[in-house]
């Protein structure tokens, strides 16, 4: 432990700034989250637009995190071209050098203590009187952040008692390079350059670490933030991995770029701009690498976003069908025939995510080397999956549309109606699923006997209608099927059945309130009307199968 410096109030300092960036990133989102997304897709016409759009909504969300993901959802929706998603990247690093002026120009020249408390005070008042007004209530939010910015700040500024001596000695005594990957590894570790620069400022502030050294940690911070979304885009769409690398990309050539131009400068803003005093010039050394990232790839954000395209241009990324991308090399296989396997497809990996949502497939143990397997393959949150087997559904329906009507018989014609209604019923049965997780997520959490037994039941119950579907759906081509899919019908109806009466009578004997039992009969109708639907596919293949059959 260092003489004079008190742990605890740093390690607050930090806490206290980073939760309180969050509660700021939070309430504007919420206040202008609409007007941000509108602002930021209409001024995407030209690459200036862009990283001026970039930088004011950075600026004043204070969160490249929440631009990138903007940008990233407007690129997959096709809002947005790549050249000026990259564009609003540059923009969005600029912008957050924002709350590092305001802290370096004001945080460390005026007594926030004397104006954070009485804002604090009456925010938190606010936050009783405003809960019914949305506006009111992320207003006072907001103002609790601010508050809590300078106090955490007012916290680190003051955790050391004597700044000099030692501690100057120990940072002088290796070079100011190595402060680089310090910054990088720092800053990857909090994903937060706003809470690095704070710090920064407070040593400087304090005569703890040479101007140069905080300097390269600045550098490497600028690499630090982009490690997180480099992560999550491994294995994703290519739309999502072209502007993950790319600002992965644009941050590391900024940070070589800027370790070489370290000392130059410095020199610039000490000799040229003659700014004296450190914390300005921090920030202005910040402001100027950001600069000089814009300069750089300005003139070839064109051919770099290109570039990109084809580095992540893997056409088993791009569409998730599984037979429909293979058509052109087997041009002589009926489209029909191969819309049917497509929407089998669809089909097991529907119930596949049904099972997941459900909770069916969580207590399988696959053990240490199972879990690394699924950490490298398992891409996609269930909101993702959901949404990517609508798009195949998409895909299917499309593809049959393609197919030249003249070329299709009145019998093919049904056909094809048929294997469009599948998978709108195996959609549906998705979306019931998907539209009640949270509430047996809640079940599986209850401290309630009988929620959590409810949960339970349903997993038992489901996992049993799951396996006899699935033997079912192998058996499609068989005569003797069409009946055995009557009598799953007649099971699943009895279960929805008998799920009503056993919540009823849990009600009556006071074993689960009112709005527990609201929502037992919500989820036990959408698992029913979701079994349904699976069942109306499986009827539908039967007859296909069967018309096939008799010919």
């Amino acid at each position: 432990m260092i003489k004079g410096f008190h742990f605890w109030q740093f390690i607050a300092g930090i806490a206290m700034f980073v939760y309180a960036m969050s509660l700021i990133e939070t309430s504007l989102k919420n206040l202008a989250g609409r007007t941000f997304k509108l602002f930021l897709q209409k001024q995407t016409q030209n690459k200036i637009k862009s990283i001026a759009a970039g930088t004011v909504v950075t600026a004043v969300l204070q969160s490249s995190s929440i631009v990138l993901l903007m940008v990233l959802s407007f690129v997959g929706a096709g809002l947005m071209n790549l050249r000026s998603a990259l564009a609003v990247v540059l923009g969005s690093n600029l912008g957050t050098t924002l709350d590092s002026w305001v802290i370096a120009t004001l945080g460390f020249k005026i007594n926030f203590n004397a104006i954070s408390f009485p804002i604090l005070g009456i925010s938190l008042i606010g936050i009783l009187l405003f809960r019914k007004n949305s506006k009111l209530y992320e207003a006072t939010i907001f103002l609790i952040g601010f508050a809590f910015i300078f106090i955490g700040l007012e916290w680190l500024k003051n955790c050391f008692e004597n700044p000099a001596g030692t501690i100057l000695e120990y940072f002088n005594r290796y070079h100011y390079l190595w402060f680089v990957p310090i910054g990088f590894v720092f800053t990857a570790i909090i994903q937060s350059s706003s809470v690095t620069i704070a710090i920064l400022l407070s040593a400087l502030y304090n005569n703890l670490i040479p101007f140069e050294n905080a300097a390269a940690i600045i550098v490497g911070s600028e690499l630090g933030t982009t490690l997180k979304f480099l992560i999550s885009s491994i294995g994703g769409i290519p739309d999502k991995k072209r502007v993950a690398w790319g600002n992965f990309i644009l941050n590391l050539v900024t940070m070589i770029f800027a370790s070489l131009l370290i000392h130059p400068l410095i020199w610039l803003i000490r000799e040229i701009i003659s700014v004296n005093d450190k914390l300005t010039s921090l920030v202005l050394f910040q402001t100027g690498i950001n600069l000089i990232s814009i300069i750089i790839f300005f003139p070839i954000l064109g051919p770099f976003a290109k570039l990109l395209e084809k580095l992540f241009n893997d056409p088993s990324s791009q569409s998730i069908t599984k037979y429909i991308g293979k058509i052109k090399s087997n041009t002589s296989e009926d489209p029909l025939h191969i819309a049917e396997k497509e929407t089998l497809h669809l089909i097991h990996h529907t119930i596949n995510l049904n099972k997941n949502l459900l909770g069916i497939n969580q207590n399988q143990k696959i053990g240490f080397k199972g879990n690394l397997i699924e950490l490298a393959t398992n891409y996609y949150s269930l909101g993702e999956t959901y949404n990517r087997k609508k798009i195949l559904q998409g895909e299917i329906i499309e593809y049959i549309t393609d197919i030249p009507k003249n070329d299709l018989t009145d019998t093919e014609l049904e056909r094809a109606g048929r294997i469009i209604n599948i998978t709108r019923h195996v959609i549906r049965s998705a979306k019931n699923i998907k539209d009640i997780h949270h509430n047996l997520e809640d079940f599986k959490q209850s401290a309630n006997d009988n929620l959590f037994s409810s949960y339970e039941n349903i997993k038992k119950t489901e996992n049993e209608f799951y396996s006899e579907f699935q033997v079912l759906l192998n058996l499609s081509g068989d005569k003797t099927t069409s009946a055995l899919a009557d009598n799953l019908n007649i099971k699943n109806r009895k279960h929805y059945e008998l799920f009503i009466e056993n919540t009823i009578n849990a009600l009556k004997e006071n074993k689960i309130n009112e709005l527990d039992s609201s929502n037992l009969l919500n989820v036990h109708h959408e698992i029913y009307s979701s079994n349904q639907s699976l069942i109306k596919a499986l009827i539908d293949l039967i007859e296909i199968d069967s018309r096939e059959y008799n010919k």
